[in-house]
């Protein structure tokens, strides 16, 4: 199999134990073990309950390629309900132990951009729904807007910071 090409963690770890040193190696070899052209995340859930730690991570050409269906889905306009129909479409789901991976094969994900896919009407009003119940149950106004186009790429997925190594 390829070997990883870039492994991230998502967000600063702030907690006072930090990330669990066997973590990243764990994240490493999930993401190796999938073909190329593959943009992951691979959800620690936390023994405290706290939040999972995310990894993200891109096989080898998986970078490219996810900015580059980023780029040509902010020029179509997609939003996020797009994002959330496509990574449905093409999303495989899977868990090591209490690990759970979600593995992205970008190839397929860049051809319904190229090809213009759209959520439905139906998918939109669904996404709308849950962005009304999350507002309710925070005691939050539902946004009036739909949110933009979440990435498969580095560029939008690391919005620019990068707290793994490159390797």
């Amino acid at each position: 199999m390829d070997t990883v090409s870039t492994l991230s963690l998502a967000e600063p770890d702030l907690s006072p134990e930090g990330v669990p040193p066997w973590e990243r190696s764990v994240a490493a070899d999930i993401v190796a073990s999938h073909p190329r052209e593959t943009f992951l995340r691979v959800f620690y859930h936390r023994a405290d309950g706290g939040p999972p730690r995310i990894w993200n991570g891109w096989t080898v050409g998986g970078e490219p390629l996810g900015d580059r269906t980023d780029m040509e889905a902010l020029v179509a306009g997609m939003d996020g309900a797009d994002w959330m129909h496509i990574a449905g479409r093409h999303g495989e789901v899977s868990y090591r132990g209490r690990i759970l991976i979600k593995a992205y094969p970008l190839r397929p994900v860049y051809a319904d951009v190229r090809d213009g896919l759209r959520a439905s009407k139906e998918r939109r009003a669904e996404m709308r729904r849950a962005m009304e119940a999350q507002a309710e149950l925070t005691g939050r106004q539902s946004p009036t807007w739909m949110p933009g186009w979440f990435g498969f790429g580095p560029g939008i997925v690391l919005k620019g910071k990068r707290f793994g190594v490159s390797q």
